[in-house]
């Protein structure tokens, strides 16, 4: 039991000190229950389920108009042990044929493969046939896929879809937090608008000899994975973090640079970033701005400046005429989005 006696908080600022007080609670409460939760997602994977002995995935689709959620739960040895979310934004045709791609495309190159699979979705026999015959192939044994109707197969169903649904929620929730903390730091970095696609960049050292720069991606809010990059840097000997920072950075904004026709030649790296972040302060930062500037490319640039704990404790800019830090202690939307990019 939790004993409030004598605990008194005195609050300044007046009635908006108490307004941010108060959403600052509502935070804590908010992540002692996603604690909560979590802990009873991991009681909850240890329940046997099936009989001791069974393997099988159970799939499972929530969807809106915002976005379709399917969930796998991974039962072993009669066990709830795993579960695995596939999130497909809203801009995707998430009908039974794309469920069925996205599954296909999960398991061609999984070793962990059940002999049988059920479906909680309505799925074309044609469809469902034609996946059990390829991850047959692909597991060199007979996988059978089904949409149970009865029995405790069908619980297992229901259970699979209210993950989704869910999982599904629990996605939205976050994703609003990221876009109100991508607006927050659009305004705090005075950006004519809020950046759809931040690439932010590192470089690592593994000795003198094996040096990368590593390349993140958020679209929309969200960490692209697909277009997450890696570069070998060569052109650069021994622990030269600007030498590196300049390869890699030329490598990449090249490709923004347009042909003798002024247009951009499609590839990979033609998506033009709307911000790009770096592991790093002001020095950092004006090897970029050189890069740009002999380029003849204008991207947003900011320095992320650690703290002792090597966490980022500002955001270092160029305004024209010098560098400055922009504080972010005192926006933790900011802070947190920050922390996950780096």
């Amino acid at each position: 039991m939790f004993n409030f006696k004598n605990k008194i908080t005195i609050v300044t600022g007046g009635a908006q000190g108490i307004g941010k007080y108060i959403s600052e609670q509502f935070e804590a409460a908010a992540r002692c229950r996603d604690a909560i939760e979590a802990i009873g997602k991991l009681s909850q994977r240890q329940k046997a389920v099936v009989a001791p002995g069974i393997d099988r995935d159970v799939i499972g689709v929530f969807s809106n108009d915002a976005l379709t959620m399917i969930c796998i739960l991974r039962i072993r040895d009669g066990a709830l042990n795993d579960k695995l979310e596939f999130p497909l934004g809203g801009d995707t045709i998430a009908d039974e044929s794309a469920v069925v791609s996205m599954l296909y495309e999960h398991y061609k190159y999984s070793s962990d493969i059940p002999d049988r699979m059920l479906l909680a979705f309505d799925c074309p026999l044609y469809d469902m046939s034609a996946l059990a015959e390829t991850l047959s192939f692909i597991n060199k044994r007979k996988v059978d896929i089904s949409k149970p109707v009865i029995g405790d197969n069908k619980k297992l169903c229901e259970l699979a879809n209210e993950n989704a649904k869910q999982s599904a929620l629990r996605y939205l929730r976050d994703n609003e937090k990221t876009d109100e903390a991508t607006n927050a730091l659009a305004e705090a970095l005075s950006l004519t608008s809020v950046p759809y696609r931040i690439e932010s960049y590192d470089i690592s050292n593994i000795g003198s000899e094996h040096i990368t720069a590593g390349m993140i991606v958020m679209e929309g809010g969200r960490f692209a994975k697909k277009e997450y990059r890696s570069f070998k840097i060569t052109g650069t000997s021994g622990q030269d973090d600007y030498g590196a920072l300049r390869e890699a950075l030329t490598r990449r904004l090249k490709y923004l640079v347009p042909d003798e026709n002024g247009e951009i030649v499609p590839s990979s790296f033609s998506a033009y970033p709307d911000l790009i972040l770096l592991d790093g302060g002001a020095n950092h930062l004006s090897v970029v701005l050189d890069v740009m500037n002999e380029l003849g490319v204008a991207v947003p640039v900011a320095g992320m400046v650690k703290d002792e704990y090597h966490k980022t404790r500002a955001l270092v800019i160029f305004d024209g005429t010098d560098f400055c830090e922009v504080n972010i202690a005192k926006q933790r939307n900011v802070y947190v989005l920050l922390y996950k990019i780096q």
